[in-house]
């Protein structure tokens, strides 16, 4: 063979050059970094909390890979630039489908990543039945809990942009049988027997009217218009029960503002942002810490009014877009204006607004949530909170049992129970006992039963729930453990809708019980 010079390997040298190249770019953030630079680019607007490093001390061993999986993705340098142009080629370009957004008809964009609007309006991801339980019981709970210290409450439910405008869907749309989430959710709410506005039919009315969400730009959330329009709605529905909520005047105290707005690869657009009028007449601050929920905790004093006060929670349809943050035109209806996220971990609502009930004392409390966020666990509040699910339950007349200091122990049969004071609730359970309902209880619409109260026991204990659904034949338990002292407890049982239960306790631990007092209850009895 010749000892001549060898062929340079193009395709080698292309994926050195390549490889080299992509290398570079992923380090320049941090080169930036050693000199105190940032090269964070915004191009993108997303509606979450990027990922941040794995805490080793709190993440579980199984669960760190995919920690750190979410991590890498959220944080690779230039995420911010890269994921626009993913976005253009395949929605400009290819004109094809993109999990960031849909197209729909007419250029109409709907969010998928962050806000799975069309996932739901197609009923790919159904409405789970557990999550119409919490959503029931939180609803219900929070109305019991106010009307027990005599404070109006409403809850506002808000369609999300594929409900309102179903026919700017991809035309796909129309090879898939489906409903929304939204449907389910009012099917759901109804039952709750709760002051609860659903808003599509009256937004609907006036789409023809004015545009209610963004072609392109801020397309997850309604505009100024839709912000003026539903302020004046919900004043009108305050203002029935409290003459202090009428709404303030248009124009002069509030109203929507033209303005030009860029959204990313996409274009730009003109849309209406909300405008508060008279700013000099309230001054706005962070609530402090102990009656703050996740964000959007504000405070806000009107130096021109002298009574009045209205607890707003929300989302960010009337905490972060287009001109709201935070501060709805009710500033201008009371003197103490207090405005919070619904969410709030697993602090439990009750605990959060009793500390803040001795701060502050509303003549009204307004829930707003917008549809796809009905199936978020933080919305839920009763999961985290048992007094919650007892008011909800008390209030909803939910079968089963409720043991309290008012129980009417002859609706029960005793076995192996004393009863030694026929004027006290407590009783004396001896080993083998059983504390049975006479009568079966009957499901809801949701398979529900529940046991739920007050209890005082002499020693940590474990109650076992015994049920029997009439259309089912082996008998079921779950048990329930329950600590030394004073307690309220709620357990639910799950068994067939509307089917007839029947429920009895054993108390595994023998010793002395008694069924103590819950207040909230014995206040909601006398305003029932």
């Amino acid at each position: 063979m010749g000892g001549g010079r060898r062929p340079v390997n193009h395709s080698c040298l292309a994926h050195f050059v390549f490889s080299y190249f992509f290398l570079i770019l992923l380090s320049v953030p941090f080169i930036f970094s050693l000199f105190g630079k940032d090269v964070s680019l915004h191009i993108i607007r997303e509606n979450r909390n990027l990922a941040n490093v794995p805490d080793f001390k709190t993440t579980q061993i199984m669960d760190l890979p995919k920690r750190w999986e979410h991590y890498f993705n959220d944080r690779t340098p230039f995420r911010q630039v890269f994921m626009p142009g993913y976005i253009f080629i395949y929605e400009k370009v290819l004109k094809t489908y993109v999990s960031e957004y849909v197209t729909g008809k007419g250029n109409e964009l709907f969010r998928k990543h962050a806000a799975p609007v069309i996932d739901a309006a197609l009923g790919i991801r159904p409405y789970p039945s557990r999550v119409k339980e919490n959503l029931r019981l939180t609803a219900a709970g929070k109305y019991a809990y106010f009307k027990s210290k005599g404070i109006p409450y409403y809850l506002f439910l808000v369609p999300d942009k594929s409900t309102i405008y179903p026919e700017f869907l991809p035309f796909y749309a129309k090879w898939i049988p489906h409903h929304t989430w939204y449907q389910d959710q009012v099917t759901t709410l109804n039952k709750a027997h709760v002051k609860f506005y659903p808003l599509k039919d009256f937004l609907c009315s006036l789409k023809n009217k004015a545009r209610l969400y963004d072609v392109i730009y801020d397309n997850s959330h309604w505009n100024g218009n839709a912000l003026v329009y539903v302020y004046d709605y919900m004043a009108k529905k305050l203002a029935k029960d409290n003459p202090i909520f009428k709404p303030v005047a248009a124009d002069e105290y509030y109203g929507p503002e033209l303005k030009q707005v860029t959204m990313s690869v996409y274009g730009n657009e003109y849309t209406n942002f909300i405008r508060l009028g008279h700013t000099e007449n309230f001054s706005c601050s962070i609530l402090p810490l102990q009656y703050q929920s996740w964000k959007y905790n504000k405070i806000c004093n009107n130096k021109t009014i002298s009574k009045g006060s209205l607890w707003f929670f929300s989302d960010s349809y009337f905490g972060l877009t287009h001109g709201s943050n935070a501060i709805t035109p009710f500033v201008h209806n009371v003197h103490t204006y207090i405005h919070r996220h619904y969410q709030m971990g697993k602090k439990p609502f009750t605990k959060l607004a009793d500390i803040t009930l001795q701060f502050n004392r509303p003549d009204a409390v307004i829930d707003e949530f917008v549809e796809r966020m009905g199936v978020h666990p933080e919305l839920t509040h009763s999961k985290f909170d048992p007094l919650l699910r007892i008011l909800a339950d008390y209030w909803m007349k939910t079968g089963g049992i409720f043991l309290e200091h008012r129980t009417d122990l002859s609706a029960f049969s005793l076995q192996n129970i004393d009863h030694p004071n026929p004027a006290s609730n407590e009783l004396v359970f001896k080993p083998g006992s059983l504390l049975s309902l006479k009568v079966p209880a009957v499901a809801d619409d949701l398979g529900r039963v529940v046991v739920m109260g007050q209890l005082n026991a002499s020693a940590n204990a474990v109650v076992r729930i015994l049920y029997k659904d009439s259309e089912t034949n082996p008998e079921k338990y779950q048990d329930l453990r329950i600590r030394k002292g004073p307690q309220i407890f709620h357990e639910t049982i799950h068994v067939n809708p509307f089917s007839k239960v029947s429920l009895s306790l054993q108390f595994q631990t023998p010793g002395r019980y008694s069924f103590g007092k819950i207040q909230e209850i014995d206040d909601l009895r006398e305003r029932m």
